[in-house]
């Protein structure tokens, strides 16, 4: 029997490969409305991989009816609820922002990457290390962290390989070696870990497992900046500002670093327009910068708000 007449007498497979076939134009024209026809046929009776194909439709708005996120997010769950391992991610990364209405819930978020990881999916491995790393749903458990972490780092998954280097250097669950975590960082900066890249540039600027060189840690920091990674444009910032040749840039840097959210880069941008370092004096707009950090307790944001405000009743 041929795989399009087996599909039309209701086999669950078959009607997800005709799907396949129609959407990928292979011996037949592209027809996504037609291949969207079958996964709806497979997935009405349980196919977790036609599924996760609607999910995908919907998400990114392959089909007639454009985008959706809800009825994505819908077929995420059923698929998840089959077992299928990358459907259990994506859910779990809902649960973990809050994505599409659905209320910001932790604990599920762990629940499904411990079932996607359980299947060796290597991003859920990674955050599921992540969570116990931050205490995110779960208590606090180094040694927990490391075991995901060094499982996902099998897989090849960069970030892994770069917490372990970190855990390394703090001597977090392990003892401290900086050497060994200057290793693991390494490599996992030369697969373009931008967070890996960002800890290089740091482990230079402070010679911790390394000799001391100010330089290659401008060129890490600049690197992870093209990224647009805030915590290396803030330093590039804090660098820039000590010589007065290149206070401009640092008014620079703090701005897209408190742009990509950055409390201190908004502190120190509050400073700097309060000072007038690299700028013209500006009370009311380092009010605007200095609100969320101070909001957010920090003292000496608090104080340069006062301060702020006290110029502005001056006036």
């Amino acid at each position: 029997m041929l795989l399009r007449e087996k599909a039309d007498a209701g086999d669950a497979e078959a009607q997800f490969y005709v799907g396949r076939c129609l959407e990928l134009g292979q011996g037949v024209g592209v027809n996504r409305a037609a291949a969207k026809g079958y996964f709806e046929l497979a997935a009405d009776q349980g196919h977790a991989t036609a599924l996760l194909y609607l999910a995908s439709y919907f998400w990114e708005g392959k089909g007639p009816e454009g985008v959706n996120k809800q009825r994505a997010v819908h077929y995420f769950q059923l698929a998840a609820d089959q077992g299928d391992k990358d459907a259990l991610h994506n859910m779990a990364i809902f649960y973990a922002q809050g994505w599409e209405g659905m209320p910001q819930d932790h604990k599920m978020a762990v629940e499904c990457f411990r079932k996607a990881a359980a299947k060796d999916h290597a991003g859920a491995l990674y955050n599921i290390g992540l969570c116990y790393y931050d205490a995110t749903g779960v208590e606090q458990d180094f040694g927990q962290a490391l075991g995901f972490f060094k499982r996902a780092a099998e897989l090849g998954v960069a970030g892994a390989i770069g917490m372990i280097g970190k855990m390394y250097l703090k001597g977090d669950g392990v003892d401290q070696d900086e050497v060994r975590g200057i290793e693991f960082l390494s490599r996992a900066a030369d697969m373009e870990d931008v967070p890996s890249i960002f800890n290089m540039g740091l482990c230079y600027e402070q010679g911790r497992g390394v000799e001391q060189n100010r330089n290659k840690a401008i060129l890490y920091y600049n690197k992870a900046a093209q990224s647009g990674y805030p915590e290396a444009l803030l330093n590039l910032g804090v660098i820039s500002e000590a010589s007065e040749e290149t206070r401009l840039a640092a008014v620079q840097y703090y701005f897209l670093a408190a742009q990509a959210g950055n409390l201190l880069a908004r502190r120190n941008l509050g400073r700097v327009f309060l000072y007038g370092i690299g700028v013209e004096k500006n009370p009311q707009e380092a009010v605007k910068w200095l609100q969320k950090p101070a909001l957010s307790g920090d003292i000496k944001a608090l104080a340069l708000l006062h301060e702020a405000s006290m110029l502005l009743n001056k006036y």
